[in-house]
């Protein structure tokens, strides 16, 4: 009778033993299965932001209206042309403020009022224009002036840029 004992003992520990392996190779199984899908995501997305390189147009992805880094020398050089365009009205806006306590309603004034002959104009033909927004109350204590680089400079990155009185780039 104590044979009997010790088998089923030994017959129920080979069925807990089987069980366990199950358990562990369903969840090594499982957890296997999502980090091979979360790594598939990782790869499309890599091949669709390489696709998206020949969709540049002035440095704008058509679909997401975000910039698309541009490796074009070109581009970095009419990037480096922007910053300087966008530091300079940012100078013409500071003369502008001290001379008047307050900012204009439009970067047109700026020329109406003798701080430019004409305004700075993106280097890419057709490209985006600088975007100029007074902030608060007219008239206006603060602004923020947009614009988009192509491929990025030494000091900032691809993609859309705020300047405001405080700095060239935010983000």
């Amino acid at each position: 009778m104590e044979e009997k004992k010790t088998e089923s003992k030994e017959s129920n520990n080979k069925i807990v033993m089987a069980i366990i392996g199950i358990v562990v190779v369903i969840l090594v199984g499982w957890y296997l299965y999502t980090v091979l899908s979360d790594n598939s995501d990782d790869t499309q997305t890599t091949v669709n932001l390489q696709e998206a390189d020949v969709l540049i147009l002035d440095g704008v992805n058509e679909n997401t209206n975000t910039a698309v880094v541009n490796s074009d020398p070109e581009a970095k050089e009419r990037d480096i042309e922007r910053v300087a365009d966008i530091e300079e009205i940012r100078i013409q806006l500071a003369v502008y403020n001290a001379d008047k306590g307050n900012y204009p309603e439009t970067l047109e004034e700026l020329v109406a009022e003798g701080y430019y002959e004409e305004l700075p104009v993106n280097p890419t033909p057709g490209g985006i224009d600088y975007v100029y927004t007074p902030i608060g109350s007219l008239p206006a204590k603060f602004y923020d002036l947009a614009y988009l680089l192509e491929a990025g400079t030494d000091e900032l990155e691809a993609g859309e840029h705020i300047a405001n009185p405080d700095s060239i780039a935010f983000p």
